[in-house]
């Protein structure tokens, strides 16, 4: 049952995680796509917090009739939602998609200009998948979000959520492990919240840079503390460092390879693109949160660490000379901008 269950929720959390970033950019104005893009993440680490605060004090069987509560909530809410203008156009119902445009925009509002581009998005000759995947920009896109989805696993992340307990227990911190967890999640609510009121200012590029530098920096910390510092009365160090990595982490890392995903592909391969995007991380969360207990057993948590730190500086080399700024930008921009034009 526990197994089963398991597969239920993880195929469901990753079409969400495939399908809500893809929704959002399709539903949202140009000058604030950025902003909405990040609420994707900041509600995932809000449930990370309402699942580090259950569970520290309830028992499973509460704690899964807890968490039963919110996709329900979902359910009910998403009833009331537009079904996206932008495939609306795509399916040539127009007078939908105008329907559509008005509830998000607003009945005042003047939708004629975007109902204009869609329609002639919507008119585009649609490539084959297989003439579309042989699309050099295609491919390049393809590329640099399953990079950043690698990156965004291989720096750690979750690989410190799920042991953040143990990894404390280990420290030997001064606070008890649950409280110290909580810290963390909220943390990382708070670092994602300022993420998102800096998105549409300093752009996607510098975003990713701060965060892969305060990312390494932090594990480096760690792994040093694990060497030589463990015993030298500085328990607070362990709590201090993840905080800031999660702060770093929830800056860049964490929201942006998700708006990115969703912003480097033309429509016509976009739900194609964004799966295969969407299944890399997920395979690469799975792979490091496996490996992280086995490599901590075999070469200890300060070379885990340092491992993590060889990561943020290879995202750093990567977002410097691979990944295009697409703050404020439409699709076509953002396709030029691959194709090298």
């Amino acid at each position: 049952m526990l197994y089963l269950g398991r597969f239920i929720i993880g195929a469901c959390g990753g079409s969400f995680c495939v399908m809500a970033p893809v929704y959002t950019t399709e539903i949202a104005q140009l000058s604030v796509r950025g902003v909405m893009g990040c609420f994707f993440q900041l509600l995932i680490v809000h449930g990370i917090l309402y699942g580090f605060i259950v569970g520290a004090y309830c028992d499973p069987l509460v704690v899964n009739i807890l968490c039963t509560i919110l996709p329900l909530l979902f359910v009910l809410f998403m009833f009331w939602m537009p079904e996206s203008p932008v495939f609306l156009a795509q399916q040539g119902e127009i007078e939908k998609a105008t329907k559509a445009l008005k509830w998000l925009r607003g009945d005042n509002m003047d939708v004629a200009g975007e109902i204009t581009t869609m329609i002639a998005d919507s008119k585009k000759e649609t490539a084959s998948y297989k003439e579309a995947f042989s699309r050099k920009v295609t491919l390049k896109g393809l590329g640099i979000a399953i990079a950043l989805m690698l990156l965004q696993q291989l720096t750690g992340i979750n690989a410190i959520l799920f042991y953040v307990t143990t990894i404390f227990i280990q420290a030997g911190t001064n606070l008890s492990a649950n409280v110290s967890t909580i810290i963390i999640g909220v943390v990382q609510v708070v670092a994602t919240i300022a993420a998102i009121l800096l998105i549409e200012k300093a752009g996607r590029k510098l975003l990713l840079l701060i965060s892969a530098i305060v990312m390494g920096a932090t594990t480096l910390v760690m792994g040093c503390y694990f060497e030589w510092l463990k015993n030298k009365d500085v328990g607070w160090l362990p709590i201090l460092a993840i905080s800031l990595f999660i702060i770093g982490f929830s800056l860049g890392f964490g929201p942006v390879p998700w708006l990115i995903m969703a912003e480097l592909f033309s429509e016509d391969v976009k739900p194609v693109c964004g799966a295969i995007v969407g299944t890399s991380s997920w395979l690469f969360a799975f792979c490091v949160t496996k490996l992280f207990p086995i490599t901590l057993d075999a070469i200890g948590p300060s070379y885990t660490f340092w491992i993590f730190t060889i990561f943020a500086i290879l995202g750093c080399v990567f977002v410097i000379f691979f990944v295009p700024e697409t703050k404020n930008k439409a699709l076509d921009d953002i396709q030029a901008i691959l194709s090298g034009k």
